[in-house]
């Protein structure tokens, strides 16, 4: 396998008019490159295969024939081959280079950053994808490595599927049967993962719906601390149910994505095709959350209404303003059971001034005797006297007084 000392004595190598300039990943099956073309001066991709990959006496013949099939390969959504050849004991396969990510980085960034694709992109990636493996069933080719990590999104949105051929060069070789894993444990189908059964175009069919339900979900469906253990998971556990893991996940793509994830291929879709064209029905069917996240947690998309509590924090309807405080003076048209009382009590005082009244003048005809005319005639009152209603006067005007305290001290209690 090329070590780091074996990548880094690559860069700037130069082999059939091409020029390797930097390292970009590893991968399972090889390493990328950064290259150009140097009749064109065109940037392209050059993928080394792994010397311990291609060991045996028949891969040169294998490799020509499938490299040449491959580049024949023409879709606006599949990595064009340009080139391919041997150098010694190192045999590459050169590329378009596409200038953007892999869909495996692009997830990987976004998981720590605690969001998620919003739901139009992952549909576009599907279609994109989708028909760039029904093109090549139809022509009999399978790519048996359908992964995030094998899809490019380009800076203008394309996606692209690479490594078209690649698995199926090392797949027929002796290390295969073997023993050795051709493809990823966690996207590989049931059928694939058991070597059993033939793979077929629904095997691709599963790895995409694999890649669509972690694009959706935030984790693939199977998870195991061993490869052996996710394919064993793969041929007899029936994949968990977006809803268990996202309870607001719409049904209806629910439906999609545990047909697509059927363990037999007769009870999957009949092709990519009618599974992209329901998945896309499905999303058109129902407003459902725009972006996703691994946590399980979903942010609202804009037509999602909000519950009352938060319409009413944010841009509810006017709030009625409390009731102001009483005035001091009462509203005498509808008296309250306490102004009643409180009535009662000014007659029982009114009464008791009119007694106090009477019994005064008692007192000064008493006193006065033959002087009463004085008492009763209407001239000037001595130091003493005063009008006989003063008294009461003034006990109403305390208790006029007394009113406006209560009520200032307990209003609304008229």
């Amino acid at each position: 396998m090329l070590d780091s000392r074996g990548i880094d004595s690559l860069i700037g190598r130069s082999f059939n008019g091409f020029r390797i300039t930097r390292f970009i990943a590893r991968g399972g099956m090889g390493v990328v490159f950064e290259g150009i073309q140097e009749s064109l001066a065109r940037p392209v991709a050059i993928k080394i295969l792994y010397p311990h990959l291609s060991n045996d006496d028949t891969f040169r013949e294998r490799f020509e024939r499938e490299a040449r099939a491959v580049a024949r390969l023409n879709h606006p959504n599949i990595v064009r081959v340009f080139d391919f050849g041997s150098d010694g004991v190192l045999h590459y396969i050169v590329m378009d280079l596409v200038e953007g990510e892999s869909l495996r980085d692009r997830l990987a960034r976004l998981h720590a950053q605690g969001i998620s694709f919003q739901t139009d992109t992952i549909i576009s990636i599907v279609q994109q994808i989708g028909g760039a493996l029904s093109y090549a069933h139809r022509l009999g080719y399978i790519h048996r490595d359908v992964k995030p990590g094998n899809i490019l999104l380009a800076k203008d949105g394309r996606a692209y599927l690479s490594d078209f051929g690649v698995v199926k060069i090392i797949g027929d070789s002796p290390m295969t049967v073997a023993g050795a894993i051709v493809g990823t444990p966690e996207y590989m189908s049931p059928e694939q993962s058991s070597g059993d059964e033939p793979v077929t175009p629904l095997s691709d069919l599963y790895s995409l719906a694999v890649v669509t339900y972690e694009l959706m979900v935030g984790r693939v469906p199977f998870q195991a601390p061993t490869p052996i253990a996710v394919m064993r998971m793969q041929m007899t556990e029936p994949p968990p149910p977006p809803s268990t893991l996202q309870p607001w996940f719409p049904p209806e793509i629910e439906a999609v994505l545990m047909r697509a994830l059927a363990k037999n291929p007769e009870d999957r879709y009949e092709s990519v095709d009618t599974f992209v064209d329901s998945l896309v029905d499905a999303a058109q069917s129902r407003s459902h959350p725009s972006t996703l996240h691994p946590a399980g947690e979903t942010t609202l998309p804009a037509s999602t209404p909000v519950t009352p509590a938060r319409a009413s924090a944010n841009a509810g309807p006017e709030q009625t303003p409390p009731p102001a405080p009483a005035t001091e003076t009462p509203d005498n048209s509808a008296p309250a059971p306490g102004r009643s009382r409180r009535l009662a009590l000014l007659g029982g005082v009114v009464a008791i001034a009119i007694v106090a009244a009477i019994l005064g003048g008692f007192a000064l005809v008493n006193r006065g005797g033959a002087g009463g005319s004085t008492a009763s005639g209407g001239g000037s009152p001595g130091p003493s006297g005063q009008p006989s209603t003063a008294p009461a006067a003034g006990t109403l005007a305390g208790t006029n007084a007394a009113d406006k305290i209560l009520f200032t001290a307990h209003p609304g209690a008229v």
